[in-house]
């Protein structure tokens, strides 16, 4: 299990990134069991509030919740895990965002919801997860120019640091900042290519070998 340092210094929480070893994070595996809410990402930038245990949704790639013991999260297998915090656990939020995710600004998306509960994004913490990096990331040439196309004021080094090998964290970070998020906590460790001491790879990585298995990335309130 991987932890964001930032969303461990909300009391009032409990978070983890899964990894090969342990795909559901093992201190929230029986909550989760209990109480989780269906998957079913489109790799789109729909945003919905999880209310009760065991919600039934379709095609939904963001979560937010305000209630206390209802877990909340995504699953990736290179994508980016995103789990977002009020400093006061007011609200928290679970995003998946890909490439297309990315490209739509799901963050933006789920801020929108989250705002309601405090205007200011400084008081939200922001713990971007594991995914693929930029250091194996490649992708066809349509695909990064969508990126400079719509995100034309960052740097185009940002998006796309080695030829055609596109930042998704890097990017989301950049909106983060748009949205005036400053404890944001970047874990860069790429799904692709991270291994442990033993030289077994750390995370699942659909692009390394066309698994079908995935991590889940979790947040609750206590």
């Amino acid at each position: 299990m991987i932890q964001s340092q930032l969303l461990l210094n909300i009391s009032k929480i409990k978070h983890g990134f899964g990894t090969i070893k342990e795909p559901i994070p093992h201190f929230l595996k029986n909550v989760w069991d209990k109480n989780k809410h269906k998957i079913s990402q489109s790799h789109e930038a729909h945003i919905k509030e999880i209310t009760i245990k065991n919600q039934e949704i379709k095609n939904i790639d963001g979560y937010f919740c305000k209630t206390s013991n209802l877990p909340i999260g995504v699953i990736t297998a290179d994508c980016v895990p995103i789990l977002i915090s009020h400093k006061d656990a007011t609200a928290i939020a679970a995003l998946h965002s890909g490439w297309k995710g990315t490209l739509k600004n799901i963050t933006a998306h789920c801020w929108n919801h989250l705002k309601v509960f405090d205007p200011n994004p400084k008081n939200w913490i922001v713990a971007i997860g594991p995914s693929i990096q930029n250091c194996c990331y490649q992708v066809g040439e349509e695909v990064s120019k969508l990126f400079i196309k719509k995100y034309h004021q960052y740097d185009v080094n940002l998006i796309t640091p080695f030829q055609q090998h596109l930042n998704l964290s890097g990017i989301i970070h950049q909106q983060c900042k748009e949205i005036g998020f400053i404890n944001v906590d970047i874990l860069t460790v790429c799904t692709q290519c991270s291994v442990l001491a033993d030289k077994s790879h750390l995370l699942y990585s659909y692009r390394r070998n066309k698994t079908s298995l995935r991590q889940l990335s979790m947040i609750i309130k206590n």
